[in-house]
């Protein structure tokens, strides 16, 4: 704690052997010390990070996939391209063809900027999550009480499998 003295008057030229000389504050004499070796480590991942941002991470992987599950994508793959081509894919399918071209607001999906396509990828992407959710819930939901307590064997099975593929037209 620095202390400050009143300036000493005229008469008092001479000091006593009673007051204490200011020290002079820490960082006038001595150097700063040096920064700790993990912080310039924490700052090259920091700029890592900033210089790779335009590269995929692991959200825009698992997003692309929801909407191109065949998609191969590499962690140097360009974001926005990726986001492009999967945005493509996806508008196979009316709903979210229709929610891409909301998000993108007019813009066409080569002329929009990476802000707009970022949107435009999420939103879709949201929707495709949802709408693979609502398969899954509408399959578990249908089963019946009924459907549980009796004995099912392999014919049964293979009857039941293609019943379902013929109404999906698949097989």
């Amino acid at each position: 704690i620095l202390v400050r003295q009143a300036l000493p008057s005229k008469d008092e030229d001479e000091p006593t052997g009673d007051e204490e000389e200011p020290k002079p504050a820490a960082d006038e004499d001595e150097p700063e010390p040096p920064a700790p070796a993990k912080d310039k480590a924490r700052d090259k991942t920091r700029d890592a990070r900033t210089a790779d941002a335009r590269t995929v991470d692991a959200d825009v992987k698992s997003r692309a996939r929801l909407l191109w599950p065949d998609m191969r994508v590499a962690d140097s793959d360009d974001a926005c391209a990726v986001k492009r081509m999967a945005l493509r894919a996806a508008s196979n399918d009316a709903d979210l063809e229709r929610t891409m071209t909301a998000a993108l607001r007019g813009s066409t999906l080569d002329a929009c900027d990476c802000l707009t396509l970022d949107a435009a990828f999420v939103a879709t992407s949201e929707v495709a999550r949802l709408k693979r959710n609502r398969d899954s819930v509408n399959g578990l939901t249908r089963a019946t009480a009924r459907d549980f307590g009796k004995a099912t064997t392999p014919a049964d099975i293979n009857r039941a499998n293609e019943e379902f593929y013929a109404k999906r037209g698949t097989k």
